[in-house]
């Protein structure tokens, strides 16, 4: 599955239209959030001018005033929704991908700019992510930075970003998790008998114990590199990796 993330500014105008249908097409994106889309009451026939050819699907939350909204689409043929939740700063699909028995979640998050509002949500967010099962995709605009050089006549608050990086650390805590029940209950079902020591049960609990490890480990060193500058090197500091307002987007599976 495709995701295309972007904060809009606004769903009007055909010159927007069209190259965000040209991005869609040319890359073959399979589901879209879009925030800050300034509109109610969004019609289909509408979206379709963003979407282009082919049937999908969409939910939306209205914008307050000229502020806010959130729109997220998809490709109808490869996903199947089963359900959704809407919120002034949120909008979570719940389905399945064509082919694939694990359910879906992708979350499009349009972050408030208060401390207080921020942790609201992400309370929230945490709480439906430890609530529900499948895979996971948090997607959308933060109002978060990595660094004060990244904010323009703003105040940077660390606070925002050690939240948005602890919902990740949620998220994985939530897959080792599986890792686990995975292990005890697929690779050595019987867990009453002993198991001797060199045998395959042995060779295979073990690898999957060392996965758990290893997995936790590489989410506490990208922590230290959110919050070290120095960490990623002058190639990456200097590159696409920063986490930014207008391209604030964090994958998870």
């Amino acid at each position: 599955m495709n995701c295309l993330s972007l904060n809009i500014r606004g769903i009007g105008g055909a010159e927007k239209q069209g190259w965000f249908r040209n991005i869609r097409m040319v890359h073959g994106i399979n589901f879209i959030a879009i925030q800050e889309s300034k509109a109610t009451d969004v019609a289909q026939r509408e979206l379709s001018k963003f979407w282009g050819n082919g049937e999908f699907g969409f939910e939306s939350v209205d914008s307050d005033g000229l502020s806010d909204g959130i729109i997220s689409m998809w490709d109808s043929k490869v996903i199947k929704v089963s359900g959704s939740l809407g919120a002034r700063n949120f909008l979570y699909i719940r389905g399945f991908i064509k082919g694939q028995d694990k359910p879906v979640n992708v979350i499009n998050v349009y972050a408030p700019q208060g401390v207080a509002a921020k942790k609201s949500l992400w309370n929230t967010l945490t709480s439906m992510i430890n609530s529900n099962d499948g895979l996971w995709v948090v997607v959308g605009d933060f109002n978060a930075v990595r660094f004060k050089e990244e904010r323009r006549n703003t105040n940077f608050l660390m606070f925002g970003l050690k939240r948005v990086f602890g919902l990740c650390l949620d998220i994985c805590r939530t897959t080792v998790r599986l890792f686990l029940l995975l292990y005890q209950t697929t690779l050595v079902p019987d867990l009453s008998g002993s198991l001797t020591p060199g045998s395959t049960e042995m060779v295979l609990r073990k690898l999957w114990l060392m996965l758990a490890l290893v997995f936790l480990v590489e989410v506490r060193l990208t922590w230290f590199c959110l919050t070290n500058s120095g960490c990623l090197g002058p190639e990456l500091e200097n590159g696409g990796m920063r986490l930014s307002r207008s391209k604030g987007k964090i994958f998870v599976g």
